[in-house]
């Protein structure tokens, strides 16, 4: 459920979750929410996503490495081959079982 304006709780939201409403409002499907503990992504994801569509949730904690998130390339017989992180299966998934 997008937010509308119209109801008044919703009117003064900061201007970051107004963008993330004009995201969503002009359809794009695939958002990244990113920011410190406590700040409203996951509220704001579930509040504000697409529920039919569903949702990716990847928690990254400092002990994390971008090949962890975004993947890297592991070795393999022919050489080396790509291999998606937590994040990119997210955003080539469906929002239910990632990629």
């Amino acid at each position: 459920m997008l937010v509308t304006g119209t109801e008044p709780r919703q009117s003064n939201l900061p201007q970051c979750w107004q963008d993330l409403n004009d995201v969503l409002s002009a359809g794009i499907d695939r958002v990244i929410l990113y920011g410190p503990p406590g700040t409203g992504k996951t509220y704001a994801g579930l509040r504000l996503g697409v529920n039919d569509a569903g949702a990716w949730r990847l928690v990254c904690t400092e002990d994390m490495t971008n090949f962890d998130v975004t993947g890297g390339y592991m070795p393999d017989k022919d050489g080396f081959k790509w291999s998606d992180g937590a994040a990119l299966k997210a955003w080539r998934g469906d929002g239910i079982t990632g990629g």
